[in-house]
């Protein structure tokens, strides 16, 4: 199946990420802040060219197929994390000339779906809530020589529309209480940035009282899909 990409002026395209990739996302990635990283799952769906997969059935199928094949990885393996793998979107922005100076990494997070799922099934609700429901935009980075461009908006941009496409209710990420310039980027995007001690309800993913509430030090931004 084909993968994403989208021209983006006349000397940048936004695509799905490539395993020649690779290196390059390892290095840009972690300049989004402290702690952030490609981790390895990831990396290793991105070599496998898995990375997605379930996210192309949505886009170019329908968002139905999409759950279905979600479902079935379900089903079929003991560990969920190829059903997150397969719903991971790993964008880079290449240059014609310059190669990748831009990168997004974005995913339904398991170390927080996992445990709020496995209450939703026990209280009778979808097993696949959270998964095609939630998701995380953890890296956003573009090179110095390539900011102005529009080029972090346009990546943020196709993230949207290939989540939302897909089904997705709600998009999120955090930022650092003194980025003020990130602040105003997501805002003038069309995010919410949450205070201090704010949180995100889950209740409409989970069907029960359940909060998201930012790491230490961080502040929530989110965007809910308009119906």
């Amino acid at each position: 199946m084909t993968s994403l990409a989208w021209d983006h002026g006349p000397h940048i395209r936004i695509r799905q990420a490539a395993p020649a990739d690779l290196p390059v996302i390892r290095d840009l990635a972690p300049q989004a802040g402290e702690g952030v990283e490609l981790e390895e799952p990831l990396a290793d769906a991105v070599a496998e060219e898995h990375a997605g997969a379930g996210l192309l059935v949505g886009i170019h199928e329908s968002v139905s197929a999409f759950h279905g094949m979600t479902l079935s990885l379900l089903e079929r393996s003991s560990s969920p994390i190829p059903a997150y793998m397969k719903s991971a979107l790993v964008l880079v922005a290449e240059h014609d000339r310059e190669g990748v100076v831009g990168t997004l990494l974005a995913y339904p997070p398991p170390r927080l779906v996992e445990p709020f799922r496995e209450l939703a099934v026990m209280r009778g609700v979808s097993p696949l809530a959270g998964i095609v429901d939630l998701v995380k935009v953890k890296s956003l980075v573009v090179a110095e020589s390539a900011r102005g461009g529009r080029v972090g908006s346009e990546l943020l941009r196709r993230c949207r529309q290939v989540f939302f496409g897909c089904g997705y209710r709600l998009m999120y990420g955090q930022i650092e209480p003194t980025a003020p310039d990130l602040e105003n980027f997501y805002r003038k995007r069309g995010f919410a940035v949450l205070g201090a001690e704010e949180s995100i309800p889950l209740q409409s993913v989970f069907g029960f009282n359940a909060h998201l509430h930012a790491e230490d030090g961080q502040r929530l931004f989110m965007r809910e899909k308009i119906a």
